[in-house]
């Protein structure tokens, strides 16, 4: 959104709106203490970090030493199997079109199952990306973790 490179936004969502800044804050965010702004506290929020049990990133930085250390710097190998994945994933998730070239979708299902299916594509590998079961798994997750 390059009308948004140099102002902040926010994204609406049902459970509290995300303020996205623009990059020229990033040094004088980095400066505020834990106390006032923590990003791994909100991470954890937004996780549901008590109910899937990602509350552990605010025990340990493990979890970023991961991503800055095998994620990060793998994300050129990795792409192109995302890549195939989503045109995969879209071709076997998205309806074919109708004969007046549209087609009626339920979006969020729709996106739940791109977005575990690429997911588990990263995570796990082809062996699981497609394995309905895993796939039921993996979005059910949190729901099934609720207490009550």
């Amino acid at each position: 959104m390059p009308q948004f490179t140099e102002k902040a936004f926010q994204f609406l969502r049902s459970d509290g709106n995300i303020l996205v800044l623009p990059p020229s804050t990033v040094q004088e965010l980095s400066s505020i203490p834990p106390v006032i702004a923590d990003g791994t506290k909100a991470l954890e929020h937004d996780l549901m970090g008590r109910y899937t049990g990602l509350d552990f990133i605010l025990q340990s930085r493990l979890h970023h030493r991961i991503v800055q250390r095998k994620l990060t710097p793998n994300l050129g190998k990795l792409t192109p199997h995302l890549e195939d994945e989503i045109g995969r994933a879209v071709s076997d998730l998205f309806p074919k079109e109708a004969d007046d070239g549209w087609a009626t979708v339920q979006l969020y299902p729709l996106l739940l199952a791109l977005t575990a299916r690429t997911s588990a594509r990263a995570f796990v590998g082809t062996s699981f990306c497609r394995d309905q079961r895993w796939l039921d798994i993996a979005i059910n997750f949190v729901e099934d973790c609720k207490p009550g």
